[in-house]
Parts: C-alpha cells; sequence; structure tokens
C-alpha cells in the first residue's frame, strides 16, 4: 500500500499543484493540468506497485513527496511553452 506524504509536504504539494495550474493552464491538452494530473497518478502508480514489488526496501528507496513534486513540475520550464523573451535569454546564457 502507498504511504501518503507528511503533513508538511501535502502543504508543498498543495503549495506547487496551484503554481503548476496557473502556469500550464492555457497550453494545449498535450501539456495542460489535465496531462499534468494523468503523469502525477501514473507516478504513484508505479510507485504502489513497486512498494508492493518489494516492501522492505521501496519505502527506504523512494520518496513520495519528490516524485510527486517531479511529476507536477516536470513541463515547468519546457522552452516550447515559454515566451520567446525568455527563450531568446536561455539562448544565450553561456551557462546552459
Amino acid at each position: 500500500m502507498a504511504t501518503s506524504s507528511p503533513p508538511q509536504d501535502e502543504e508543498l504539494i498543495a503549495s506547487m499543484t496551484k503554481y503548476m495550474e496557473t502556469c500550464m493552464s492555457g497550453h494545449d491538452p498535450s501539456h495542460n493540468p489535465t496531462h499534468v494530473h494523468r503523469v502525477v497518478s501514473l507516478a504513484h502508480r508505479i510507485y504502489a506497485s513497486e512498494l508492493a514489488l518489494h516492501p522492505e526496501t521501496a519505502s527506504n528507496k523512494y520518496n513520495k513527496t519528490i516524485i510527486t513534486l517531479s511529476a507536477l513540475l516536470h513541463d515547468i520550464g519546457d522552452h516550447k511553452y515559454l515566451p520567446k523573451e525568455t527563450n531568446n535569454l536561455a539562448a544565450t546564457d553561456p551557462k546552459q
């Protein structure tokens, strides 16, 4: 059975969910909030499967909060959805 995140992490997840929805709400269905929520759901299913397959080690190897945040934010900053000014700055940044 998948464990839940600690209460303080739940607040962070709720905050990042709102942030993601704000950032992604204007995008086409391939990258809108519904897509992101599907990714989160799939990530949680994979996590639950790992816990079921390896109950003795999986809970020490995987952090549900990190899995959730990674899935929630996986498309944030995608160059295809950034304003052109941001893309131009990124293209000229020597650190990238």
